[in-house]
């Protein structure tokens, strides 16, 4: 099943589940678990650091090509706010790592973790607290940290690619 995302035409996959049980209109219900379609990790960096500069320190400190890619729009109901938005893909090693500017003018990206200046969405890693803690020896990276999925009420602000 296609789930449509925003106004550009961005679908993703993901899996639903069905129950069997009808309700009184005949319909069944669907519900949606965080396992089907969360297979990616949050990391929450602060910098002090341009966007573009911190790929810079992320890239050569962890031997990355984060890539500029074409700002993220967000468009929500009360107005829309335009990201900064990185890519890097390893073909060799099999994850992606995207590296978004959670604070714009207009507002937070992720408004949970409003306090938090970049997000890194690792898609493919399972050593995420490794890489936390390589993050964190980045001489212009304040602090960087794991963040929960449990306590994300808007992720599908993180679907962007």
């Amino acid at each position: 099943m296609k789930i449509p995302h925003n106004s550009h035409g961005n679908n993703y996959l993901c899996v639903v589940r069905v129950k069997n049980t009808l309700t009184k209109m005949g319909a069944k219900s669907i519900t949606f678990s965080n396992e089907d379609y969360l297979n990616f990790e949050l990391i929450g960096i602060n910098s002090r650091e341009k966007d573009f500069r911190l790929a810079w320190f992320l890239n050569k400190d962890m031997r990355w090509s984060l890539e500029r890619m074409k700002p993220y729009i967000l468009e929500t109901k009360e107005q829309n706010s335009e990201h900064e938005l990185f890519k890097f893909v390893s073909e060799e090693n099999h994850f992606t790592i995207h590296l978004i500017s959670n604070r714009s003018l207009q507002g937070a990206l992720i408004p949970e973790y409003a306090q938090i200046e970049y997000l890194l969405k690792v898609e493919g890693r399972e050593d995420i607290e490794e890489l936390v803690k390589q993050i964190r020896k980045i001489n212009n990276v304040l602090a960087a940290f794991h963040l929960s999925q449990e306590s994300l009420k808007h992720v599908s602000h993180l679907f962007f690619d």
